[in-house]
């Protein structure tokens, strides 16, 4: 009954999760599907604009809690509604609580089963993640932008704080958040950005600025293990 306990609510999200795959939610947070319905949600947003903020939040929230397929493109949708700035700010506040729920989920799953296993390199990623969390876990965010849901499991499986984690998290999302918000502010309803908005954040030249500013919080990290 107790181990019982420990791993119902992830249970219960791997439940979600399949559902959502059963539902075809591999198909809902597609660019060609968020374009096609660009002028239904743009009516929907302005017939209820008080709560259109917080839908954006929650759909980015369940996106990341239930690992939907695609779900950096929540920021399309955020984007064309409201503009890159806020429609960034909105996507990276949805992922951060979707994500903090997973985490506490997994980690309460994971952490009991990897305690028992005696591995050097595992010990010291723990000690590492307990002691400088914020920093490992925002240059993880940072490098990997498509990979949010593997951060997340690697995270809870090496007992994060939610505090650094949550922070990290919201931090680490902005800069990819507002690039892929910045291409749905110029999305039309044919399926793709007008002006080809993406010529202005090459891809490249994104992934390898991510790369570098991950570099960031590792170089803070090593500082502050120098510190006496």
């Amino acid at each position: 009954m107790a181990r019982w306990r420990e791993v119902w609510p992830c249970t219960a999200l791997l439940l979600g999760m399949a559902l959502v795959l059963a539902a075809g939610g591999e198909h809902w947070l597609t660019l060609p599907g968020l374009a096609a319905r660009q002028v239904a949600l743009a009516d929907w947003a302005a017939a209820w604009p008080p709560l259109a903020p917080f839908a954006a939040i929650a759909a980015a929230a369940a996106a990341a809690l239930l690992a939907v397929p695609g779900e950096g493109h929540v920021a399309f949708a955020a984007g064309a509604l409201f503009g890159a700035p806020l429609g960034a700010l909105l996507t990276a506040l949805g992922a951060t609580l979707g994500a903090s729920a997973l985490m506490l989920a997994a980690r309460r799953a994971l952490r009991p089963a990897l305690r028992k296993v005696d591995s050097r390199w595992l010990i010291r990623a723990e000690t590492a993640i307990q002691r400088d969390g914020i920093w490992w876990l925002l240059a993880l965010r940072l490098a990997c932008p498509f990979a949010p849901f593997l951060v997340t499991l690697l995270a809870a499986a090496l007992g994060a704080r939610l505090r650094p984690f949550a922070l990290a998290t919201g931090l680490g999302s902005l800069p990819a958040a507002f690039a892929t918000a910045h291409a749905g502010a110029f999305l039309t309803p044919g399926g793709a950005p007008a002006g080809d908005p993406l010529a202005a954040w090459p891809m490249p030249a994104l992934l390898a600025g991510l790369a570098l500013a991950a570099l960031l919080p590792i170089l803070a990290a090593a500082m502050r293990r120098r510190e006496p």
